[in-house]
């Protein structure tokens, strides 16, 4: 591997002598660089040099399985959730009057039932405001609020006991001859 760097001879010229002697110079350091290993840097020598391979952090366990819409249990347990950051139409949800954008996260206090987008649309179909809900039973959709069910919960004794995911991932909504159409 050394022998393959390439020594340059001095020319005549002074601009010539100052380069050859600088790239000398940085042609002996990169001969004297032997990189270590370290847990964001992978070294590997090969008869062609040494390759050096960036290592992406280890995401947490709980990080690694979230997703756009799902519903966790509020960490202070009880019949409540935390409903994990989506968009609409680029438009962040609120839960009552609080983005899912904002930190800590809203809080959302939940029957048995489904727990589901609520968007209220003018006459163009455009959204005008998105509120996450929940209800034992979805609303039916009006020609100004339209509805999406993201999951579904189970409440017994006053805790959450199970959680049914219907929606992975933020959506695109838009209407056809006044039907809503909710697409991922």
């Amino acid at each position: 591997m050394q022998d393959d760097l390439p020594t340059f001879n001095e020319g005549s010229n002074l601009v010539s002598q100052l380069t050859a002697r600088n790239l000398n110079k940085i042609v002996s350091a990169i001969r004297r660089f032997h990189p270590l290993s370290s847990p964001s840097v992978r070294t590997t020598e090969t008869p062609n040099g040494t390759a050096l391979e960036i290592v992406p952090p280890k995401i947490k366990s709980a990080l690694a399985t979230q997703h756009s819409f799902k519903l966790v249990v509020a960490s202070e347990g009880g019949a409540k959730v935390n409903v994990i950051y989506g968009t609409v139409n680029n438009f962040v949800p609120k839960i009552g009057e609080i983005s899912l954008f904002t930190t800590p996260a809203p809080i959302l206090t939940v029957v048995s039932g489904s727990v589901y987008l609520d968007a209220t649309v003018d006459s163009a179909g455009t959204i005008t405001d998105i509120v996450i809900a929940n209800a034992a039973t979805t609303p039916v959709d009006t020609t100004t609020h339209k509805y999406r069910i993201i999951g579904t919960v189970t409440v017994t004794s006053g805790e959450v006991t199970a959680m049914a995911q219907s929606v992975r991932a933020s959506l695109t909504f838009y209407l056809c001859n006044n039907q809503a159409i909710w697409e991922s």
